[in-house]
């Protein structure tokens, strides 16, 4: 394994930082639409909630 500088340990970081945010965010999304397809109703107090976690 090379030497490897600070710098590439940060941008290394970022990345899996940014990889991870990503895969949570298409998971929380996926599973808050199964359970408004399940529910059938998108109403206001839904609406609300999304808006306040968006």
């Amino acid at each position: 394994m090379p030497q490897m500088n600070p710098m590439n340990w940060i941008m290394l970081m970022f990345y899996f930082m940014s990889l991870l945010m990503i895969m949570s965010s298409i998971i929380y999304f996926n599973l808050n639409f199964i359970n408004t397809k399940k529910n059938k109703s998108m109403n206001k107090n839904n609406i609300k909630y999304l808006n306040i976690k968006l």
